[in-house]
């Protein structure tokens, strides 16, 4: 049995996306990365919304359910890249 903790592997780090839109800007409007980028947002009433972010606009503020909130974040889904890493990792 192990007893030292040698990694932590984090999953997402997600930025809010207005702020990661932004960085991306930077790049310039034309930029590879900002075009593609375009293709995941829609802006509305002047904010940039990805997708989740347009569902939770669609089903406006978050309601009380049993002490949870009924809102969509893209983090909801392991990230797979993590998961595969950490077996790789436990392997050796």
């Amino acid at each position: 049995m192990r007893t030292k903790l040698d990694c932590v592997v984090i999953g997402y780090n997600e930025l809010p996306f207005e702020q990661y839109e932004h960085f991306i800007k930077t790049y310039g409007e034309d930029s590879e990365a900002y075009r593609d980028l375009k293709f995941s947002f829609v802006n509305l009433d002047g904010h940039k919304l990805d997708y989740p972010g347009l569902l939770n606009y669609a089903i406006g503020p978050p309601q009380a359910t049993a002490g949870t909130f009924a809102r969509f974040k893209s983090g909801d889904i392991p990230n797979l890249a993590a998961v595969y890493l950490t077996s790789f990792l436990r392997r050796r």
